[in-house]
């Protein structure tokens, strides 16, 4: 695009308020809940890649299902990212005691 700095490939004031608020919200959001989870899980690399790296929540999210894992969800205490259902609930041919 002819006049706009190579620095600078996409301006922000092409966007609407209200798209850059989402943006903004979604982004905290996500980056909220993946330095928690790195901070509680004493991942200090993690933690300060986290802080300093911007890529609109898809790292984070990243972090949080691909590192994290099956470890509790960070959004429903007493639930499995990716697990279906309560961590402590029934799975298939298990009873309350099985864990997967």
């Amino acid at each position: 695009m002819p006049g706009v700095p190579l620095w600078q490939p996409f301006p922000l004031r092409a966007l609407p308020p209200w798209v850059l608020a989402l943006i903004v919200v979604w982004t905290l959001v996500w980056k909220g809940l993946a330095l928690w989870r790195a901070a509680r899980a004493g991942q200090t690399g993690w933690f300060v890649v986290l802080l300093v790296v911007n890529t609109l929540g898809l790292l984070e999210i990243v972090y949080l299902v691909f590192v994290v894992g099956r470890m509790e969800s960070p959004i429903a205490p007493g639930w499995r990212i990716g697990g279906g259902g309560p961590s402590s609930g029934s799975s298939a041919g298990g009873g309350a005691d099985a864990r997967p």
